[in-house]
C-alpha cells in the first residue's frame, strides 16, 4: 500500500512537466511552419490557418500560444535574429585569415536573399517601430568592430579613430544598400545578381580602405 501511494505521489509532478514539453513542441512546430511558408511568400499573404495547418495543428492551438499574428511574427523574428547572431559569431571565428570583407558581404547578401520575405517583413515593421530592428543594427556594428579588431591584430597596431570609422561606415553602407535593394528594388543591380555582390565589395574596399591598412 505504501509503495502504491509513493508511486502516485511521485507521478503527480511529472504531469505538468509533460504538458509543458508538449506545449513547447507545439510552439516550435508553429515557428518552424512560419519559416517554411516564408521561403516562397510574403508574410502578409500567409494566414493563421495556413500556419496552423503547416504545423499540423488547429487554429485554436495557434491562439493558445500567440495572441495574434503580430505577436507570432515577433517570436518568429526573434528566432531569426538568434540564428543570424550565432552564424555571424561562427563566421568571424572561422574566417580570420581570409579576405574577410569580401567573404562577409558575399555571405550576407546570400543569407538575406534566402530569407528575403522574412527580411522585408521585418524592415516594414521597423518603419512603424524603429526599435524592432535594433538587434540587427547591433549585429552590424559588431561586424564592423570584429573587422577592426582582426585587422589591428594582423597589422600589429591599434587602428586610428578615422580608420575604425571608415570601416564602420563601409559596413553601414553595405547593409543600407542591401536593405534598400530588398525593399525598394531600385536597380539596376539586384541582390540575386552576382554583379551586385561584386560591386558592393568594391564599394566597401573603396570606402573602408581596409586592404590598404598596414
Amino acid at each position: 500500500m505504501t509503495t502504491k501511494r509513493s508511486q502516485v505521489v511521485k507521478a503527480v509532478p511529472s504531469a505538468p512537466v509533460a504538458k509543458q514539453r508538449r506545449s513547447q513542441i507545439t510552439y516550435e512546430k508553429l515557428i518552424k511552419a512560419g519559416f517554411k511558408l516564408l521561403e516562397n511568400r510574403d508574410f502578409e499573404s500567409i494566414s493563421i490557418a495556413e500556419i496552423a495547418k503547416e504545423a499540423g495543428y488547429s487554429v485554436g492551438a495557434f491562439y493558445s500560444r500567440f495572441e495574434n499574428k503580430e505577436e507570432y511574427f515577433t517570436a518568429l523574428f526573434h528566432q531569426f535574429h538568434e540564428r543570424r547572431r550565432e552564424e555571424t559569431a561562427a563566421f568571424f571565428a572561422e574566417n580570420r585569415d581570409r579576405d574577410l570583407p569580401a567573404l562577409y558581404i558575399e555571405r550576407t547578401v546570400r543569407w538575406v536573399w534566402r530569407s528575403r520575405f522574412l527580411w522585408r517583413a521585418g524592415l516594414r515593421r521597423s518603419l512603424e517601430d524603429p526599435d524592432f530592428w535594433k538587434p540587427f543594427r547591433y549585429l552590424s556594428r559588431q561586424a564592423a568592430d570584429k573587422m577592426n579588431a582582426i585587422k589591428a591584430e594582423k597589422i600589429g597596431r591599434p587602428l586610428t579613430d578615422d580608420e575604425q570609422k571608415n570601416v564602420q561606415f563601409a559596413v553601414q553602407l553595405v547593409h543600407g544598400t542591401i536593405n534598400n535593394a530588398m525593399v525598394n528594388r531600385p536597380g539596376p543591380f539586384m541582390p540575386e545578381d552576382h554583379d551586385f555582390q561584386k560591386r558592393l565589395i568594391e564599394a566597401f574596399r573603396l570606402v573602408s580602405r581596409y586592404n590598404d591598412l598596414s
